[in-house]
């Protein structure tokens, strides 16, 4: 009996490695949630700034030419005809 409670401790250190398939997938799901927040975040921390660059280039161009942009109505958008 004495042999059988000291061998448990070895026993039990390999059992508390597994994860089941419920708890695995919930943390790849979650895993993967994060990874691509970190993703969206960067890129827009890329690409923001070079949106602004190219709306100031916009603008200076048509400013320089005399273009304006009083036709197009304020609320236009991608789906607006």
């Amino acid at each position: 009996m004495l042999v059988a409670t000291l061998s448990l401790p070895a026993e039990a250190a390999g059992v508390l490695g597994y994860v089941g398939p419920g708890a695995g997938l919930s943390m790849l799901g979650a895993l993967l949630a994060v990874v691509g927040i970190v993703a969206l975040g960067l890129l827009g921390l890329i690409l923001y700034p070079i949106r602004v660059i190219r709306r100031w280039y916009r603008r200076r161009t048509q400013s320089a030419t005399g273009e304006s942009r009083a036709n197009v109505p304020a609320t236009a958008g991608p789906l607006d005809e």
